[in-house]
C-alpha cells in the first residue's frame, strides 16, 4: 500500500501541501468511523453483530437454511455479511440439499436417528433435488436396528426375543425394512432372531471389527436364507457441527442398483432385491457382479432357477486400484481368486449349476500399514443357486 501511494504523497508535497496531506488519513479514519457507526446503530440488533460466544460456522448454517426454506428475506432483513456468505450456503442448501453429502459424491441418503422421527418432517418439506430417506434407528439396550420404507414412529421398548420379533413383524407387515445394526463388539445385536431380509455387513472402517459382521450375515446365507448385505457409515456428525468420529458419510458406501427413477421408493426396492453392492467409500472400488444361464441375465441378489448342471458364466467387472484380489467365494468358502493387474478389467468364471447355494465377490488388499494383514475394499450380494 505504501508503495503504491508514493506518486500522490510526492505531488502533494510538491505542491506544499504537505500539512493537508498528514491530515488526509485522519480525514478517512473519521468519515470511516462515523460510517461504521452509523451501520452499527442500524444494525444493532442484528443476530451477526451479537456477541453470543456461540457465533460461529453453525449459526451461519441455521440461518441460510432458514434461507433455503423460508425465503432471501428470511427474519425480516438482509444479511449484511461480506461476500454475502449467508446467501451463497442458503442457495447451496436450496438447489443442491445436503452439502457434505454432495460433497462427497453421494447420489441419496439414508437419516436415521435414535427411537426418534422428528427429522421426517423436515425431510419432507425441504427444498432441493438431493434424495434424503428418513429412518429410524430402533435402539435398545440388546441391539440396534435401522427401518426404513415407514412413516410412522417405531416403539423401542421390548426386552426380549418375543418383543423384538413383533417390532420386526411391525415393520414388515407395513412394507418397511429392518436391518440389525453393526452385529459386532461395541453395540451388538444379541437378539437370537432371523428373518430380517437386510444387515448391516459393514459399519465405519473396516479395521472396525467388520469381519465379525461380515460373518454374521455369511452365517445366514449358509443356512440357507436370502441376506442382503449393505453398509453404513453411523456418522453421527459433520462439520460444521463437532465432529464425533474419525469417519464421515460415505464410509463405506452403499451402492444400487435402481430401474427407473432415482427416489425412496427405487433406492429401497432395489436394496430389499439384493441389487446392492458395498466399497470403502465413494470412490470405490466398483464392483458389479453379473451371471448368464440358458440365455437369462442375473445380477447380485437374484436367483439361477434352471436345469441342474446347466452351464453359469459368471463376470466380475472391476474398477479401481491395481494389484487387488478379487475373490469369490461360494457358500462360504474361497472358490476363486485373481489379482487384478489393471485399474479396469473383467474376468469370467464358469460353474455347473449341480448344487443350491450361492456365489459373491470380494476385492482385498492392503492398505496403510500392511503389517495389519489385508483390508476387505469392497463385497457384493450374492448370485443365488437354484437348480431344479
Amino acid at each position: 500500500m505504501t508503495r503504491r501511494h508514493r506518486p500522490r504523497t510526492a505531488l502533494l508535497s510538491a505542491t506544499d501541501n504537505s500539512r493537508s496531506g498528514a491530515w488526509a488519513p485522519v480525514a478517512v479514519a473519521a468519515a470511516a468511523l462515523v460510517v461504521k457507526t452509523t451501520v452499527l446503530v442500524q444494525l444493532g440488533g442484528h443476530p451477526l453483530l451479537q456477541p453470543l460466544g456461540e457465533l460461529d460456522s453453525a449459526f451461519y448454517v441455521q440461518l441460510a437454511r432458514s434461507l433455503a426454506t423460508d425465503g432471501p428475506l428470511a427474519g425480516g432483513e438482509p444479511f449484511f455479511v461480506s461476500p454475502l456468505y449467508v446467501y451463497f450456503l442458503g442457495a447451496i442448501f436450496a438447489l443442491g440439499g445436503s452439502i457434505e453429502a454432495a460433497r462427497v459424491g453421494l447420489d441419496f441418503l439414508a437419516i436415521t436417528d435414535h427411537n426418534t422421527t422428528s427429522h421426517f418432517e423436515e425431510i419432507a418439506t425441504r427444498n432441493g433435488d438431493f434424495l434424503l430417506i428418513p429412518g429410524e434407528e430402533v435402539t435398545t439396550a440388546w441391539g440396534h436396528a435401522n427401518v426404513w420404507g415407514l412413516d410412522a414412529w417405531v416403539d423401542f421398548r421390548c426386552t426380549d426375543d418375543a418383543g423384538m420379533q413383533r417390532i420386526i413383524d411391525f415393520v414388515h407387515e407395513r412394507g418397511g425394512l429392518f436391518s440389525p445394526n453393526h452385529p459386532k463388539p461395541g453395540y451388538p445385536w444379541e437378539f437370537g432372531l432371523t428373518g430380517f431380509r437386510v444387515t448391516e455387513t459393514w459399519q465405519g472402517p473396516w479395521r472396525l471389527g467388520n469381519d465379525l459382521s461380515r460373518e454374521f450375515w455369511e452365517r445366514r446365507l449358509r443356512e440357507g436364507e436370502r441376506a442382503v448385505a449393505v453398509g453404513g457409515s453411523d456418522c453421527h456428525s459433520i462439520a460444521p457441527a463437532k465432529v464425533l468420529h474419525p469417519w464421515g458419510l460415505g464410509t463405506p458406501c452403499t451402492w444400487v442398483s435402481v430401474q427407473g427413477t432415482l427416489d425412496e421408493t427405487g433406492v429401497l426396492d432395489a436394496v430389499r432385491a439384493g441389487h446392492t453392492f458395498v466399497s470403502e467409500d465413494p470412490t470405490g472400488p466398483f464392483l458389479e457382479f453379473t451371471a448368464e444361464c440358458d440365455g437369462a441375465s442375473y445380477i447380485t441378489g437374484d436367483a439361477i432357477e434352471a436345469k441342474s448342471g446347466a452351464p453359469v458364466t459368471f463376470t466380475l467387472d472391476y474398477r479401481g486400484p491395481s494389484e487387488k484380489k478379487l475373490r469369490l467365494f461360494r457358500d462360504g468358502e474361497l472358490w476363486q481368486e485373481v489379482v487384478a493387474d489393471r485399474e479396469e478389467q473383467s474376468f469370467e468364471f464358469e460353474l455347473a449349476l449341480d448344487a443350491p447355494g450361492y456365489v459373491r465377490a470380494e476385492v482385498a488388499g492392503f492398505r496403510g500399514r500392511p503389517e495389519r494383514g489385508e483390508v476387505t475394499h469392497a463385497l457384493t450380494n450374492p448370485i443365488y443357486l437354484r437348480p431344479a
